[in-house]
């Protein structure tokens, strides 16, 4: 009689552990979706962040180049005379540009 209750005993542990694992099991898995999803967004968020690095890269370069641009037209500028001839100025204390 005390084999048999002793069977049952395991029995039962053996099934409530079954159970338990059936519970974590579900717990683990919504654990792994939720973490899939955070690795999706951070994919996506870390995509607009290259974009706009990328653009903003673009757009500095732009601007060096306006500049360094600017500097060089502004260091010769042309003239107009009244007879419609033009004339251009050099101007000495304007920086080098190179």
């Amino acid at each position: 009689m005390f084999l048999l209750s002793r069977k049952l005993q395991l029995i039962a542990a053996t099934a409530l552990s079954l159970c338990a694992l059936l519970a974590n099991a579900d717990t683990l898995s919504q654990a792994i979706n939720t973490e899939a999803a955070i690795h999706t967004d951070a994919v996506k968020s870390q995509s607009k962040i290259d974009a706009l690095d990328d653009h903003t890269r673009k757009m500095l370069e732009q601007y060096r180049s306006a500049t360094r641009q600017t500097k060089t037209l502004l260091t010769y500028m042309i003239l107009e005379r009244p007879d419609g001839c033009h004339v251009a100025v050099l101007d000495l204390d304007a920086p080098l540009v190179q």
